[in-house]
């Protein structure tokens, strides 16, 4: 009766403990039922960097604002569409790449007309800064998730 009580006790804890354990989140750090950013949110988040990083004056924030907004726009129009295709072919993806692309190049034409040529300038080198530290960080996950596939490809060690 003692070591039914014993090993009762002991079932009892052990699941205690492994239900009480925070679940590991390896997506991302927002849970997943998270609203995503508007597209003015996102591209007021875009126009208070450049105002930083270019020192835009008043009138150029406000174009820029505009111009970033209406990309975002664009953006998120493209991507329902892909979304809406719930079995999108490699064309139709490839597609949705192009006309995200034809939209940047749109965005970066406008914000040419708004900018002076040294702040387009430097636009342009930061954009070419963070799309290399995307690549580097796509670069760095793939590695990680090919060493993970490799560890656990390989079999146990025997004892």
């Amino acid at each position: 009766m003692i070591k039914k009580t014993v090993l009762l006790a002991f079932v009892c804890a052990f699941t205690t403990l492994a239900f009480s354990q925070k679940p590991a989140n390896t997506n991302s750090q927002k849970p997943a039922n998270a609203n995503p950013p508007t597209a003015e949110q996102r591209a007021a988040r875009i126009t208070a960097k450049m105002k930083k990083d270019l020192s835009l004056n008043a009138t150029q924030e406000a174009q820029v604002n505009q111009i970033n907004i209406d990309a975002a726009k664009r953006t998120d129009a493209i991507m329902k569409q892909v979304k809406d295709q719930k079995t999108a072919t490699k064309d139709q993806k490839a597609s949705s790449k192009d006309q995200i692309t034809a939209s940047e190049k749109q965005r970066d034409t406008e914000l040419q007309k708004v900018l002076t040529s040294e702040q387009y300038t430097k636009y342009l080198q930061l954009k070419e800064e963070k799309k290399q530290e995307a690549m580097q960080k796509r670069a760095e996950k793939k590695d990680a998730q090919n060493k993970d596939a490799q560890n656990t490809s390989k079999p146990a060690p025997k004892k």
